[in-house]
């Protein structure tokens, strides 16, 4: 029913919000009753706030604030300031219909998308942009190479006292006539550090709706005023339409308030390719500055580590691999490759290394949760062909492990090859105390216990060990610390070791500190759900099993206590 989702295509239908009072009909109305409504709706004047808005009301989209710390807070649109706008105004007529022409931009400026405006046909004039999560700041070329853009525009910085090296975006926005930005807030780490300036500069104020709200049925119309710098909290929601017959022309731009906030410059060349996505930003010549993949979860199976892979994958600036478990450095090692670079490109096979060489702000990684056990296989291998990989590493109670192992081995469910994979024929008969008797005579058989150095683990044991399927070393595989040795020995300064109970606990928490590791900028994470789990009778703690495994694995927790605790590699302490 929407009549600009048929006049823009399919692709708009996105943004089609719940029907909700005016901002739901400002959404359908082209014409008729409901434009006449909005356009009837009595202007408010912004409140004069000098200060402008604080920080800390941007922290979230104001809708998720509760009502009760939502009501202290600033209107969501005040006025500033107020500028000349003429020197900007003649400028603009003096560069005519060519300022918005995209194709004489990609010469003498830089070709931007900006995919939700140029879908709405928003015309553009780009002079200072960020990416989302303000890893650079870059100024075009008609910025600092073009004398006159910067001239007419730093008066309405110094209006409000902020330095033109702290404005990290700038940019004239053209709305034409009859066209409509639908309610929405705005997104990405940028905005809770930045304020938010819109300068009305070509504008009709009787046919221009724009409409702001802490959430949508408190949004309200305001007056803007040419020439009046208007700060918004762009976390809340906003909507505008032009229903007059010229063209809406807005200087908007973002500042902070710090130094230390302000993300490393880069100066655009006339005509130079970005590479873009929806959050990144990438100067072509920087394609290939990032060896990936970039992060790799080696283990413990049945410890989180399918949770720590998605979560990871909620961050926009992680490209998600071609497969999950590649086990490319134990089950699909290339016996055909004869040189580490050869190894590497059929590594690369699992991931979208295309993608990955032209995005440098973008990473991927693996999660193979059997390297951690196979550190005599892997580790060299890894060595030889990715060694600036950086390791996450999950553990878990090894007794719980030890149980979730066993039930994931057995499930009847799923395909063939699930299954063979999961290495279901070897216990399927066989009871959890079974498996765990017969282990147990394994390991003393081969004299592996708490004080067994990793090499003789090597040699004794792992050697021994089937390839392709995991229904083996149910008990080894929570036997952390000898596994983690050799690890840290090999990427000393590579690995970080989490808790499953601290990332079940809390997991915002968690992975921002392994956001930070593996060189993510903070993100949030909207489902903290743990993933690839089953439903099973839990192990019961008086059970005989249980206590004998608890007594079982006392030694190696002491073990690993000592191995992680000297250099504070648990990072959540």
């Amino acid at each position: 029913l929407c009549p600009r989702r048929q006049q823009r295509g399919a692709e708009f239908c996105p943004w089609v919000l719940p029907a909700r009072g005016l901002a739901a009909m400002a959404l359908l109305a082209e014409t008729g009753a409901e434009r006449d409504i909005l356009l009837a709706e009595e202007p408010s004047e912004p409140e004069l706030v000098p200060g402008g808005i604080p920080p800390a009301e941007k922290t979230l989209p104001t809708v998720e604030i509760p009502p009760p710390k939502r009501s202290a807070f600033a209107p969501p649109l005040i006025r500033r300031a107020s500028v000349d706008a003429g020197p900007l105004i003649e400028l603009l007529q003096s560069q005519g219909d060519q300022a918005w022409d995209a194709r004489v931009q990609a010469v003498s400026n830089v070709p931007f998308e900006r995919p939700a405006h140029d879908r709405w046909g928003v015309g553009k004039i780009m002079l200072i942009h960020c990416d989302d999560f303000m890893l650079r700041t870059y100024h075009m070329p008609w910025w600092h190479l073009q004398g006159d853009w910067r001239s007419a525009v730093e008066p309405f910085f110094e209006a409000l006292g902020v330095p033109s090296h702290r404005v990290v975006r700038c940019l004239l926005a053209k709305l034409p006539p009859d066209t409509t930005i639908p309610v929405h807030h705005d997104t990405g780490l940028w905005v809770g550090l930045t304020h938010r300036l819109h300068v009305p500069i070509v504008t009709d104020v009787d046919k221009v709706v724009f409409r702001a709200g802490l959430t949508e049925p408190l949004m309200q119309r305001y007056k803007l005023q040419v020439g009046g710098i208007y700060e918004l909290n762009n976390q809340a929601k906003h909507y505008v339409s032009n229903w007059g017959v010229e063209d809406r022309i807005h200087l908007i731009f973002d500042y902070v308030d710090s130094d230390d906030l302000i993300p490393p410059l880069t100066l655009l060349q006339p005509g130079e390719i970005l590479n873009q996505t929806r959050r990144s930003i990438d100067p072509e010549r920087l394609a290939g500055s990032r060896q990936a993949p970039t992060f790799l979860i080696i283990g413990a199976q049945k410890a989180g580590t399918t949770s720590m892979y998605e979560y990871l994958h909620q961050h926009p600036l992680v490209l998600r691999g071609i497969r999950r478990e590649s086990h490319f450095f134990d089950w699909r090692w290339d016996p055909k490759a004869k040189t580490p670079e050869q190894q590497l490109e059929s590594f690369l096979k699992f991931f979208h290394s295309k993608k990955l060489h032209s995005h440098p702000s973008l990473m991927a990684g693996d999660s193979t949760p059997s390297y951690l056990l196979h550190s005599d296989i892997v580790i060299p291998r890894i060595q030889s062909v990715a060694p600036w990989l950086r390791f996450l590493v999950c553990l878990r109670n090894p007794v719980l492990r030890a149980y979730s192992h066993y039930q994931m081995t057995v499930d009847p469910t799923g395909t063939a090859a699930q299954k063979a994979n999961r290495g279901r024929c070897t216990w399927a008969s066989k009871s959890f105390e079974q498996v765990v008797d017969e282990e147990m005579r394994e390991l003393e058989a081969c004299e592996i216990n708490a004080s067994t150095s990793s090499q003789e683990f090597r040699d004794r044991y792992l050697r021994t060990r089937p390839m392709g399927h995991g229904g083996h070393s149910l008990l080894a595989r929570g036997m952390y610390a000898l596994q983690l040795e050799p690890w840290l020995e090999a990427f000393p300064n590579q690995i970080r070791v989490i808790r499953m109970e601290d990332l079940s606990a809390e997991p915002q928490k968690v992975m921002n500190a392994v956001m930070d590791f593996v060189g993510l900028p903070p993100h949030r994470i909207e489902d903290t759900s743990p993933k690839n789990t089953r439903s099973y009778e839990p192990l019961d703690p008086a059970s005989p099993v249980f206590q004998r495994l608890q007594e079982f694995y006392a030694p190696h927790e002491a073990r690993l206590t000592a191995l992680l605790a000297p250099e504070l590699r648990l990072m959540l302490q």
